[in-house]
């Protein structure tokens, strides 16, 4: 056990998630003082309690022993739950007092000051209640929006090919029947220069296009070659998952794996996709395996053993793998070769549009994850529950990696703005203790005309909580006997 990757993942764990996990109070804190709600205690931390800073507008601020992210304690809640109507009665009674206390103090030094009126959550009304809630999502999404957007600006990494190359031309398909072969190298396209196979996808379009006009190299000469699309779809070839890097030292490196290579076969199971290939190798950590692949139209086989930890950033045999699909209204797969990547700052405007198209795609992705599950287009290893460790973990790689490839910050504030928009959804999620739990049960109380007891709701809540509590212990325990790896 490597205690320096403890402490950095410690560290990063308190630098870049712990300032999410406050944000997220801090619009409930806004919220509650928008709508009257009386706040007893704003916490940096989580108790117990360190230190009263100072208090403002009758707010306890707080500094706590455990520095992870913060909370709200407004009156006639234990950060937790609803309290019954004698404690709310006794915090009240409390409050009031130091309010009079202070007034006194105030008025002795001529600085009087109007008393606060008192008000607690539950005495707000519904909608009220539920903009309460969901303000600590809110300023989550907002976050992770504002963060993709700088991350947009400092610049965005964009690969760059010094050709994308013909890999494949289906039988009969119109590439075929126009004359592409295998081995060209596509330059040009309707007049537009084309560095990668992603401008080719970008300048096609839709998948009822016209004609397309390709410059294409072969050999020494340049051809202009015409392609139209299939009047139907071609039925697309099974997937071939080529290597696309190669991790110096790795064990693909060791045995001589090389960009372009095609993987065929581990063991006895076809590899037909990236997942494939993923799936058999996180099910055979330090097991040796036999991959057998293709180059040149030449079969060969290796014997490699996937790595349990590997370093930050590299997989389990270190090759990066693409899953290439023959495209179904032209008939070709396409490779990008010798590829590298440069870093192109967006303007503002674009900035922005990326911003929130990141944001909006990382939501849909995370609240379709469980359709994609049962599907099987997303695998439950993917897709699995990550506890703080694991967070802590993934922070810790990020900044090692940012660091050890002198990539500045960027990556991190990619990292915290991914964090903070999934905080933000699985607070949404409808479990007791939850953000979305406290909302059901006021969608609940305006569907019957009236609120549950306090003290009923309070104990749903914490059975709710000890549940969620008894589920991290175990994903704590899987996060350190398997611990994730960023790819």
């Amino acid at each position: 056990m490597d205690l320096s990757n403890i402490a950095l993942d410690i560290l990063a764990f308190v630098v870049v998630i712990g300032p999410l996990i406050l944000i997220h109070e801090i619009g409930h804190f806004v919220a509650a003082r928008m709508i009257g709600v009386t706040v007893l205690e704003f916490g940096i931390g989580f108790p117990p309690r360190v230190v009263k800073l100072f208090t403002q507008g009758g707010t306890d601020f707080t500094l706590n022993l455990l520095p992870i992210g913060g909370f709200v304690r407004p009156l006639g809640e234990d950060m937790v739950r609803p309290v019954g109507d004698e404690t709310v009665d006794k915090e009240r009674i409390e409050f009031e007092k130091r309010q009079a206390e202070q007034s006194k103090s105030a008025d002795e030094e001529g600085k009087a000051k109007r008393p606060i009126k008192t008000k607690s959550l539950m005495e707000a009304g519904p909608w009220q209640r539920i903009f309460f809630m969901i303000a600590g999502v809110g300023m989550n999404l907002i976050t992770g929006f504002v963060l993709f957007v700088i991350v947009a600006m400092s610049g965005v990494p964009q690969l760059v090919s010094a050709r994308v190359q013909v890999l494949a031309v289906a039988a009969n398909s119109p590439s075929q029947q126009a004359g592409l072969q295998a081995g060209d190298v596509i330059t040009g396209l309707n007049g537009e220069k084309v560095e990668t196979s992603q401008d080719i996808d970008d300048l096609i379009g839709n998948r009822d296009a016209k004609e397309i006009k390709l410059v294409v190299k072969r050999g020494e000469q340049e051809l202009n070659i015409n392609v139209k699309p299939a009047d139907v779809a071609l039925i697309s070839e099974s997937g071939k998952v080529i290597v696309t890097d190669v991790s110096p030292g790795s064990p693909a490196a060791t045995v001589g794996l090389k960009f372009g290579d095609q993987i065929i076969r581990v063991d006895n199971q076809d590899i037909k996709s990236n997942n494939d290939l993923l799936k058999y190798n996180e099910a055979h950590l330090e097991q040796e395996v036999t991959l057998t692949y293709s180059r040149n139209g030449q079969t060969g086989t290796v014997k490699l053993t996937p790595r349990k930890s590997p370093p930050a950033g590299q997989g389990p045999i270190g090759a990066s793998i693409k899953t290439l699909q023959t495209d179904p209204a032209y008939g070709l797969q396409l490779i990008d070769m010798d590829p590298v990547t440069r870093t192109v700052p967006l303007p503002f405007g674009e900035s922005l549009r990326k911003g929130l198209d990141d944001t909006v795609k990382l939501v849909k992705t995370v609240i379709s994850a469980p359709v994609n599950i049962i599907r099987g287009t997303l695998s439950v290893q993917d897709a699995r529950p990550v506890s703080v460790v694991g967070i802590a973990g993934m922070a810790g790689q990020v900044v090692k990696n940012a660091s050890d490839n002198h990539q500045g910050g960027a990556p991190i504030l990619q990292f915290a703005a991914i964090i903070s928009v999934a905080i933000g959804i699985t607070q949404l999620l409808p479990i007791p203790g939850l953000d979305g739990g406290r909302i059901l049960f006021v969608i609940v109380e305006l569907l019957r005309g009236k609120p549950m007891k306090p003290e009923r709701e309070g104990m749903v809540h914490l059975i709710g909580l000890m549940l969620l509590l008894g589920l991290m212990a175990i994903f704590v325990v899987n996060d350190i006997v398997n611990p994730l790896v960023l790819r």
